[in-house]
């Protein structure tokens, strides 16, 4: 095991070329994700990991129990690999747990909402009525479970979760009925999965916006996410740390919140060995767009106090690690995570984070002419101002029926030359085993490991 390596950017991320193919090991405190497309490679990583750490405890209180199969159930999830190249998280049993504990604290809050908040969700009515402690206590409770289902397979209320985790410390009448809103929504929506699968561009998608002074403090509120194709494995929606001067410099701000997750998740997959063709930032403002492309040419007066942060912009679209692409205000799925939206626009982008749908990009004529040719698995260099990859041939993230089965079954096959630098990640074609199986090893007392073969 002495060439297993973790990654620069997660150090709980290791690797291994075995047989040619990359072998992954994921860490979350006792518990390993273990992934490679050979049975046996699997087997063999087992095997070492319970001579090491099995033996460490004398009573046989650190026996690792293995469970094969493409259904696993980690810290509440449901993490289904049936269908190839996509996985299913959901949490099922978990919001039912949440339903339950609010229908004993609000007897009478049945029903069902066809949004997660309602339309004055940043409004705070100082003078409201305060809840009583024991009131107080089972919203703070109702929150915080909420927030965990949120951040692992709910991220359709993460805008009203955002809001309600800043009341907790002194929540009022109001508070409990915006939490009774989101209660009913979700009952309603107990069976939604979240939906991850990449579309093969190559290409990371990021909407982010932002919204203006929503909050009683005149802060706005930064909200996105990431696609590859299907779903939404990353969103946030926070509020803002500073107050802003105008939309546009919220924007600014927004983007600049972004921005580390936006530079690592593209350096993160560079190191898993995925080449990754553009990182693409939408955003439906014009002048944040200008400043963060132009820097000091954009600037004035108006501006000059957030010139660090739209420069740092600036250098990171200069050495290529994003693009900056307008996009118009009804196709900014960001608007889900910075506004209590309502109806069928609610619905549409709810759909595209979870996966129901798609992913969609700006519609034609609306932002760029070539947004549908870089969705292909085929795109050619353009010429001019069009939009265009970064760097060279697009390489598919995941496999086409013809090429194989990946042990990842969800962002496709990584092979290294021996010097370890990642070769053509789609054009080896690889004759998939005749038995490719998810392994779980579940934790018995002390230590578990959850294998993908």
């Amino acid at each position: 095991m002495s060439d297993l390596r973790s990654t620069q950017y997660d150090p709980c991320v290791a690797n291994k070329i075995v047989d040619g193919t990359q072998m992954t090991i994921c860490f979350h405190v006792d518990d390993c994700k273990l992934s490679h497309r050979s049975s046996r490679a699997n087997d063999n990583i087992i095997d070492w990991l319970r001579q090491e750490y099995e033996s460490i405890f004398e009573d046989g209180s650190g026996k690792m129990t293995v469970s094969r199969g493409r259904v696993h159930k980690y810290l509440g999830m449901t993490l289904d690999y049936t269908v190839r190249g996509r996985v299913n998280i959901s949490m099922f049993d978990y919001v039912d747990e949440i339903i339950n504990a609010f229908d004993k604290a609000e007897p009478k809050g049945g029903g069902t909402k066809s949004s997660a908040a309602p339309d004055d969700l940043f409004k705070v009515d100082e003078d409201r009525e305060k809840l009583p402690p024991e009131k107080a206590v089972e919203f703070h409770n109702l929150v915080a479970k909420t927030l965990y289902a949120t951040k692992r397979a709910r991220p359709d209320t993460c805008t009203a979760i955002a809001f309600l985790t800043t009341r907790v410390r002194a929540p009022d009448k109001d508070d409990w009925n915006k939490l009774t809103h989101l209660m009913k929504y979700l009952r309603g929506t107990r069976t939604l999965p979240l939906i991850l699968s990449a579309n093969g561009t190559g290409i990371l998608k990021w909407w982010v916006d932002a919204a203006f002074a929503v909050h009683p403090n005149m802060r706005g509120h930064s909200g996105g996410g990431l696609s590859l194709g299907r779903g939404f494995p990353i969103v946030s929606s926070t509020k803002q740390k500073l107050n802003t001067r105008s939309s546009t410099e919220s924007e600014i701000v927004g983007a600049d919140d972004f921005m580390p997750a936006i530079c690592w998740t593209r350096y993160f997959m560079e190191a898993q060995g995925y080449q990754v063709q553009d990182n693409i930032l939408f955003q439906d403002n014009k002048s944040a767009i200008l400043l963060e492309k132009n820097g000091k040419a954009s600037s004035s007066k108006r501006t000059k106090h957030v010139n660090i942060r739209y420069f740092f912009i600036t250098d990171r679209v200069d050495k290529g690690d994003v693009s900056l692409v307008w996009c118009p205000t009804g196709d900014m799925i960001g608007d889900f995570m910075t506004k209590p939206l309502q109806g069928a626009l609610f619905r549409k982008f709810r759909d595209q984070i979870m996966g129901v749908v798609p992913a969609q990009d700006p519609g034609p004529g609306k932002a760029i002419t070539k947004i549908d040719e870089l969705n292909t698995h085929t795109v050619k260099p353009t010429k001019g101002n069009e939009l265009k990859p970064s760097r060279g041939t697009i390489y598919n993230l995941v496999p086409s029926k013809e090429k194989g089965w990946h042990h990842r079954s969800v962002l496709g096959e990584v092979t290294r030359t021996k010097d370890g630098r990642s070769k053509n990640l789609t054009r080896t074609r690889n004759v998939p085993p005749k038995c490719n199986k998810q392994v779980t090893t579940k934790q018995q007392t002390r230590f578990s490991l959850t294998s993908i073969n």
